[in-house]
């Protein structure tokens, strides 16, 4: 999605500069006509004068009209790889596509056979190909200081990411945006780490990604917490969505069920380095409130067939200290359900990556978990010597 973001604001900057030159003939001409109803017309000097003024801005009009049209017909897919120059340049993302189909004018533009790369560098790196993209742009909007995306929408997506060590926590597109509406089916991506084995690789597919509205600068917020997404992790399903309460707010959820801890553990390291056998199921819910400025989120987890083990690395005092809980959860054959909360300011994601997000959910889980299980480990404890 950030390479969208990306692509999308530098396809509109070259666009930009033709369509300027465009409404500049059309005000000149406009202001002509004021002043032919205006100015006394008896003058032949300043008929002549307004004849040519006339005149000039006539062929500038009809060239650029020319220009756009033989574009459209003969070198548009040229002219569309030429305005996606910039992007190679300024985030090193390599664009390439088999077909391109559109037109300058209405701001409507069909790509088959999109290709699109990123390697090497401190950024996450990617390889993705899509079957097909229908992007349609408000051409008049891009006089604006906001670009105006009308619709965007992306089938067939295969590829793989590779994700970094350095956390990139913000994405600085060169200028704002806002996405009415944004429709992704049919994607699989293989997220692993560079040099990564074959078995630390996961497997991510979206069936369906549906977002009535993405904002440049809160673009993660309303992916993931103002969408419709399903599709599965690791071949086990899941689900986000949001809808409006009865107070006149915004909920949304995250449902997973029976995730293998072992691939959690792989994205979302930390405490869960422990769990080397289980399934996790997951339920999120969070509110917000018109007018608050923040969002509480409810953690609801079910842990099952659960086994831990010390990760490599770990120093003997954490070892001991895990001992007893280590013990406690190996022996246990029942489900464990916890829950905690999180409370979340939308603004704090403000221009933030999907990586950010991530490891912001990370710390959470990881602190949540903690401190649910000593909380569950304290209770067991009690019982035994009310027992005694």
């Amino acid at each position: 999605m950030e390479f969208l973001a990306l692509a999308l604001v530098e396809l509109a900057i070259p666009l930009l500069v033709s369509l300027s030159a465009f409404m500049v003939g059309l005000i000149v001409m406009g202001g002509d006509a004021l002043l032919l109803t205006l100015r006394p017309l008896g003058n032949p000097a300043f008929r002549r004068w307004l004849k040519r003024i006339f005149m000039v801005c006539s062929g500038i009009l009809l060239l650029l009209l020319a220009v756009v049209t033989i574009i459209n017909l003969f070198f548009f897919a040229p002219f569309t790889r030429w305005t996606l120059g910039p992007l190679e340049k300024r985030a090193g993302i390599s664009v390439d596509f088999r077909e391109a189909r559109g037109s300058l004018i209405t701001g409507q533009f069909n790509f088959t056979g999109l290709t699109a790369a990123r390697t090497g560098g401190l950024e996450s790196g990617f390889r993705i190909g899509v079957d097909s993209v229908s992007l349609d742009i408000s051409m008049i909007d891009l006089l604006k200081r906001k670009v105006v995306f009308e619709e965007l929408k992306v089938s067939g997506v295969e590829g793989s990411w590779e994700r970094q060590s350095r956390n990139q926590k913000t994405l600085n597109p060169r200028r704002a945006f806002h996405l009415n509406n944004f429709q992704l089916t049919g994607a699989n991506i293989s997220i692993g780490s560079p040099g990564a084995a074959q078995n630390d690789v996961v497997s991510l597919r979206l069936d369906n990604l549906s977002a009535p509205s993405l904002r440049s600068d809160l673009l993660v917020f309303d992916l993931f917490f103002r969408s419709e997404i399903s599709g599965a992790f690791n071949g086990r399903q899941f689900s986000i969505g949001s809808r409006t309460d009865q107070a006149g707010g915004r909920a949304s959820y995250w449902r997973a069920e029976d995730i293998p801890l072992e691939s959690v553990s792989q994205i979302i390291d930390g405490p869960l380095k422990w769990f080397k056998k289980g399934r996790l199921t997951v339920d999120i819910n969070s509110s917000l409130q018109d007018g608050d400025n923040t969002a509480l989120m409810v953690w609801n987890l079910k842990l099952s067939d659960i086994r831990l083990e010390a990760p490599e690395g770990s120093s003997l005092k954490t070892r001991l200290s895990m001992t007893p809980l280590t013990a406690l959860l190996n022996g246990r054959t029942e489900p464990l359900d916890l829950s905690f909360q999180l409370k979340l300011n939308p603004d704090d994601l403000k221009f933030a990556t999907a990586s950010y997000l991530v490891n912001i959910l990370k710390e959470a889980l990881g602190d949540g978990l903690i401190n649910s299980l000593i909380g569950f480990k304290d209770k067991i404890v009690k019982r035994s010597e009310v027992g005694q």
